[in-house]
């Protein structure tokens, strides 16, 4: 065997804080790892490029430097564990003979007693640290020509049955605790649902700091992508433009509007959705009018949840005094003469056609742009006038004043309607009926 590679503590250094960052302390006093292990049960740590021990680096980082050729013994017989104050410096020959000593050749009859003269703290109430041989950091053994994992044999000794497709969570994360308190069977995805959850979210999971090294397209970490990119002969990441400008190419600020995880930005998209008549509104800033960040308590629809979840619609109604209907849409909003959407149509200045709303005027019953019903009609009837037109002169082309339009009212539909009538229209009606004789067209 090659011996044990040297380590200065300067070299480890710089490197502590992502090493803590990964480290636990359990109630027996050892430090466990939040990492995969290797096969043997001691996990690894990388430090500029080389792959070393935990146990040799916490030795190092908080004890001093390991000469050449010496090894590190855990006085705890837990490979895992990587406190300072339970690991020894050692030669190799020390560090064998203490291995078969705890080892042992004990002459077990029963499997409890194969299991007990394998396990460090059998019978406690903390971790049962099995020291035999290891399997991706779980301890194993032969049973009946059968190798199986040492945790759930001893769980179905002393628990029971597991069940058919379930999994033994290990509660107190030491894979190599046997202790069946300790374990919990639940189903894989919640295994594994575990598992990640306990893994920190602001780096990856080998250490890296998704703020320091940024992160790709996919989302994965950039410095874990440029060593496989180098063992793989390819070229180091190199972000896109869209990853690194602070606006799109309309002037949107991604640090407001959120950008999808293509790059594109989220405004222009919106936009499009808007132009297209598949939303309802084109704004999705990140902040609502309350000050609430939307990418972390979201949106219902167009509407800031968090305001939701207090009682508050979009319009600023308290629905917690108003009430809600069975659907939990606000009752001010419902029982309001104005339609919601009508009151947003008429805060904007500028219809989806491009029609000053101010010019051409809002149809108060739907808040619809009357130039737009206007084209409608024109298309559907025939009309020939706009509504920008006939503001400034009626529909035979006489320019329309004070002195030659008259404002009348007639009934419709059980409502008084006022409408403007031109003098000039009215008179030339009057000289076709003394004409003709015929009756006036209204």
């Amino acid at each position: 065997m090659a011996p044990s590679r040297p380590v200065i503590q300067e070299s480890v250094a710089d490197h502590v804080d992502r090493f803590l960052a990964f480290v636990e302390p359990q109630p027996n006093g050892c430090w466990f790892r939040f990492s995969r292990a290797r096969s043997s049960g001691y996990t690894t740590i990388t430090v500029n490029g080389v792959a070393m021990g935990a146990h040799r680096f916490a030795y190092a980082a908080f004890v001093g430097d390991i000469p050449e050729g010496m090894e590190i013994d855990h006085t705890c017989r837990d490979r895992g564990c990587v406190n300072p104050e339970h690991l020894e410096l050692v030669t190799r020959q020390v560090n064998l003979s203490r291995r078969d000593r705890v080892g042992g050749a004990f002459a077990a009859t029963s499997i409890e007693e194969r299991i007990a003269s394998r396990t460090d703290g059998f019978g406690t109430d903390q971790c049962w640290v099995w020291t035999g041989a290891l399997v991706r950091g779980y301890g194993v053994m032969s049973l009946r020509g059968r190798t199986r994992y040492v945790h759930r044999v001893t769980y179905e000794l002393l628990k029971g049955s597991i069940g058919s497709g379930l999994d033994l969570d290990h509660v107190c994360r030491n894979p190599r605790c046997i202790n069946p308190d300790h374990l919990e069977p639940v189903t894989r995805s919640e295994n594994v649902a575990r598992m990640l959850d306990k893994q920190p979210k602001d780096r990856c999971r080998r250490g890296h700091r998704f703020a320091d090294v940024g992160r790709t397209t996919q989302g994965s970490c950039v410095a874990c992508y440029e060593v496989t990119a180098s063992r793989n002969s390819r070229r180091a990441y190199v972000p896109r433009r869209t990853e690194i400008a602070e606006r799109c190419a309309r002037g949107h600020e991604y640090a407001l509007v959120g950008r999808f995880p293509s790059g594109r930005c989220r405004q222009c998209q919106a936009d499009i959705d808007f132009a297209r008549g598949q939303r309802k509104n084109a704004v999705v800033e990140r902040f609502c009018a309350q000050g609430h960040d939307t990418w972390d308590c979201g949106r219902r629809g167009t509407q800031c949840r968090a305001c939701w979840d207090e009682g508050w619609c979009a319009w600023g109604h308290d629905m917690n005094v108003v009430g809600r209907t069975r659907r939990g849409a606000c009752l001010g909003c419902r029982s309001s003469a104005v339609s919601a959407y009508a009151m947003k149509s008429a805060t904007r200045d500028v219809c989806g056609k491009g029609h000053v709303l101010s010019e051409v005027g809002v149809n108060p019953a739907n808040g619809e742009c009357r130039e737009c019903a206007r084209l409608y009609a024109r298309r559907k009837y025939g009309y020939k006038s706009t509504a920008a037109q006939l503001v400034a002169e009626c529909r035979n082309g006489h320019p329309r004043s004070e002195d030659n339009t008259l404002i009348l009212t007639r009934r419709k539909n059980g409502k008084d309607v006022s409408y403007r009538e031109c003098l000039v229209c009215r008179g030339a009606r009057y000289e076709r009926f003394n004409s003709t004789g015929r009756r006036l067209a209204t």
